[in-house]
């Protein structure tokens, strides 16, 4: 559960440093291997959560959604970061990926971690 919040808060603070890391190949380098450290784990370890909390019979089910949600995720982003590229422009890529995944923390702390408690304590 740890592990979830960290790898998770990891990716807005790699967003967040991308425009002032920009000045530095070595720092640019360094947030992106955070960033993507950050969002490969959390997605093994969800799917990790996702099955040991889904019965059996249903899990492929469940697999399936997170990976069509994962995809909406993707295709979405793409757009909004295609909108801020076309608007503010590239400086603003990561702050507005940032403020995008400062949301999905939020809303994980408010909804996804206390049912993760819950369904630990039926368990």
């Amino acid at each position: 559960f740890l592990f979830l919040a960290i790898t998770l808060s990891g990716v807005p603070l790699a967003l967040l440093l991308m425009g002032p890391a920009a000045a530095s190949l070595a720092a640019v380098l360094a947030v992106c291997a955070l960033w993507g450290c950050c969002a490969t784990a959390f997605n093994v370890a969800f799917q990790a959560e996702l099955i040991k909390y889904t019965p059996a019979d249903s899990s492929a089910v469940a697999m399936s959604i997170f990976s069509g949600l994962f995809n909406l995720g993707i295709g979405t982003g793409t757009a909004i970061g295609g909108a801020v590229v076309s608007g503010p422009g590239i400086a603003w890529i990561g702050y507005a990926g940032g403020a995008i995944a400062v949301m999905g923390v939020i809303l994980a702390i408010t909804v996804m971690f206390p049912a993760i408690r819950r369904a630990k304590a039926v368990a």
